[in-house]
């Protein structure tokens, strides 16, 4: 099922997560999906380093492509 999105996708992981190896696993079967994991982060990361989460979310917004390079007509 993972492997059918064809959308930009981050996903942004605890370095303390007990579920690191398969949160990183299944971005792996993401075509073109991002992985980033915070280090000193629990389950909520955005919570516990929110401006290494917020740099992570801007660069990853700021590199998707353009609707207008997207969409060549």
């Amino acid at each position: 099922a993972l492997k059918k999105i064809d959308c930009p996708t981050l996903i942004i992981a605890s370095a303390k997560s007990d579920e690191l190896a398969r949160q990183q696993a299944g971005a792996g079967q993401i075509p073109h999906a991002r992985f980033e994991k915070i280090e000193d982060a629990a389950h909520a990361v955005f919570l516990d380093q929110p401006v290494r989460f917020n740099e992570l979310l801007e660069k990853f917004v700021k590199d998707l492509p353009t609707a207008s390079a997207a969409s060549t007509p």
